[in-house]
């Protein structure tokens, strides 16, 4: 008897990870009903495997920012992630990778915001004051009294077309 059970919870098993198995593939598909099925996955056991992007990058965003010195004057745009070309060992050991990855993210989470809410209701949003504190933490000129940060797109570095501006903030005092 004990045999009799031991291999029904064996075939239990094996098909609930068959099921289980099956829903994942299923799963996979950006299908509209699919997706609509996994309102009843409420503990989320069926994974959506994103190994490609749906809809690639296309373009490039450029995080600039400036300070404004006691004599009233503005110094030069500076980008804040300029980490130069790629090198080989960068495949095994690139450290500033992070900073541009996080970069990206902010200055990609601030464009949705701005296209969501507006030049002005942005200010208060909270990728907004991340970007300016952000910003604000870098290196800035002992004269300098207050900073300004300019998000740009481009069409990404094989473009020919210069980077548009999409936001430019107010000046903060540092």
């Amino acid at each position: 008897m004990p045999d009799v059970v031991h291999a029904l919870c064996e075939v239990m098993v094996v098909a609930a990870l068959t099921v289980w198995l099956l829903f994942t593939l299923i799963g996979q598909f950006r299908i509209d009903k699919i997706q609509r099925m996994r309102r009843l996955d409420l503990l989320h056991l069926i994974p959506q495997y994103n190994f490609f992007a749906p809809t690639p990058g296309t373009k490039d965003f450029h995080l600039l920012y400036r300070d404004q010195l006691d004599n009233e004057t503005f110094t030069d745009w500076a980008e804040v992630v300029d980490i130069g070309p790629r090198r080989w060992w960068h495949a095994i050991w690139n450290p500033k990778r992070r900073i541009k990855k996080a970069t990206f993210d902010l200055t990609t989470t601030l464009a949705k915001e701005l296209q969501q809410y507006g030049p002005i209701l942005v200010k208060i949003s909270i990728p907004y004051l991340l970007t300016l504190s952000f910003v604000s933490q870098l290196s800035h000129y002992k004269s300098a009294i207050a900073t300004q940060f300019l998000l740009m797109v481009s069409d990404g570095s094989v473009s020919l077309k210069e980077p548009v501006m999409l936001f430019l903030s107010d000046l903060h005092n540092l």
